[in-house]
């Protein structure tokens, strides 16, 4: 006849093998660089700003930049090295008239546990409206004719204005 495992025995066991789990578990990585991005005018482009920050807070755990790459255009301005909880800040320019959407890939390392990350950027939208502003139109004078009336008007291209108004005296 068998005989049933007690309950003090079968509890022994249970907690014995939760113990041998828990001590062969690696512990989770906290470690992340936080890649983001925003994009802006600057004349007729398109400046994405993007910012990577060391979430590690304690004293030698910087992280270093052993790459950051956009999905279209270059970066540029990231240090080789971030301390611990601080931001750097790198930039992409791209044409003004661009749509669509980068993102930034960044591969960060840490020195003192030997951890690699890589980590991708949500994706910042390109407006594409960044482009060459109309030029200015400067009225001359107006006429009027039967039936009609008229506005003289002369675009401002530099030289070509004052040489366009010469010939209009």
């Amino acid at each position: 006849m068998k005989r049933a495992i007690g309950t003090r025995r079968l509890a022994l066991w249970i907690g014995g093998t939760a113990i041998a789990l828990l001590a062969l578990a690696t512990p989770a990585s906290a470690h992340d660089a936080t890649p983001r991005g925003t994009v802006s005018c600057s004349s007729d482009q398109q400046v994405v700003r993007w910012t990577v920050t060391n979430s590690q807070t304690g004293s030698g755990q910087d992280m270093s930049i052993v790459s950051a790459t956009s999905t279209r255009g270059t970066v540029t301005g990231f240090p080789s090295k971030v301390a611990p909880g601080a931001t750097a800040r790198g930039t992409t320019t791209l044409p003004g008239d661009a749509t669509g959407s980068v993102a930034l890939t960044v591969h960060a390392h840490w020195n003192y546990d030997g951890y690699d990350l890589t980590q991708s950027s949500p994706a910042v939208s390109l407006g594409g409206n960044c482009g060459t502003p109309l030029p200015a139109v400067t009225t001359l004078g107006t006429f009027t004719a039967p039936g009609a009336i008229g506005v003289v008007g002369l675009v401002a291209l530099g030289r070509r204005r004052r040489s366009a108004e010469r010939s209009m005296s």
